[in-house]
């Protein structure tokens, strides 16, 4: 055999292990764009190039998942919002029948401007139906309404003032109720300056015996959660947890089917922030079937966000798509 024979099979050796490289990686492209490709040319034009694999589904929804978290903000202040519009119905609904009818429109005018959301318009109302009032316990619901509106809008220091105001007022009225609401919002203003303690013991130790004396079942139960709200500031999960499966037991005691669904959303979240992914899953699925139920759809997109984030970690994305998918949909329908 002549030198140049065995060059040329060394040179074939040489090449055979690079068209079986070339042909396992045309079997392994990720894209199946390149279906047929012939390893030996050498003519011109580029080398075969590989496509990227595309996106797998976890990488895809962790992505948008992550670009969705900064409007969890959002929807908690529109909750809250909610929770600020249902106090403040609550509180003018009382006394009635003891108010003039021009106090009593003026009130009425003051609720409309809250719902608009044109908080300023309403102070300046409430603040001018204030003035000058003689009727005790008219002044103390306008004074209570303009106490939560300051919390609301985070001005913590006019509400601590106006809430001191209102146990004043309340005292002097015998009015338990008053005087252990502006109780319960003292301790979450404590809270929010990471006082948690004697924000904890304000709630239990002074509020809540009030609520009890006046057999006030679901100012009790709104009560118990911002006290579990507390605890999961305080990162106490299982505090929390406990004050919530009192309030629930006695919501489905008393009958007041209304509170359920939103006790169910904090059960789950106090799990959610626990990363007890599992009970929270189950929580959350709950508490849907719930807000479903009283056609919430406000509380529904709030168990949407963080459903879909727990299903993310337990690693069942085909779920957590879906709920991305209700997600957006509810969202565009509430919030465009």
């Amino acid at each position: 055999m002549t030198k140049s024979a065995l060059l040329l099979i060394s040179i074939m050796g040489l090449l055979s292990p690079l068209c079986k490289a070339q042909s396992n990686a045309i079997a392994s492209d990720p894209s199946g764009a390149i279906t047929k490709f012939n390893p030996a040319y050498k003519g011109p034009g580029p080398e075969v190039y590989f496509l990227p694999a595309a996106r797998s589904l976890e990488e895809v929804l962790r992505d948008e998942y992550q670009a969705k978290k900064p409007f969890s903000a959002a929807i908690t202040k529109e909750l809250a919002f909610n929770s600020f519009i249902y106090d403040q119905e609550e509180v003018l609904s009382k006394q009635v029948t003891l108010r003039s009818e021009d106090t009593d429109s003026t009130l009425n005018s003051a609720l409309m401007l809250l719902k608009k959301r044109e908080f300023e318009a309403a102070r300046s109302l409430l603040e001018e139906a204030a003035t000058g009032l003689t009727h005790a316990p008219t002044l103390l619901t306008i004074k209570q309404v303009i106490a939560d509106l300051n919390y609301f809008q985070e001005d913590y220091k006019n509400a601590e003032q106006g809430y001191n105001e209102v146990i004043n007022l309340a005292v002097q009225q015998k009015n338990r109720l008053a005087q252990a609401h502006a109780m319960v919002q003292q301790a979450l203003i404590l809270a929010h300056f990471q006082q948690f303690i004697p924000a904890q013991q304000l709630i239990i130790r002074q509020a809540i015996p009030l609520y009890n004396k006046e057999k006030a079942y679901a100012e009790k139960i709104s009560a118990w959660g911002k006290l579990a709200a507390i605890y999961r500031m305080d990162r106490k999960y299982t505090e929390a947890q406990w004050f919530l499966l009192q309030a629930r037991a006695l919501a489905q005691t008393k009958d007041l089917s209304e509170e359920l669904a939103e006790i169910e959303y904090m059960l789950a979240l106090t799990k959610y922030q626990d990363q007890s992914f599992q009970v929270a899953q189950r929580e959350f699925l709950s508490a849907y079937k719930l807000a479903e139920q009283e056609g919430n759809k406000l509380l529904i997109l709030a168990i949407h966000d963080k459903l879909g984030e727990v299903q993310l970690q337990l690693k069942e994305f085909q779920a957590a798509e879906l709920s991305l998918k209700h997600y957006n949909t509810l969202k565009k329908s509430l919030f465009n």
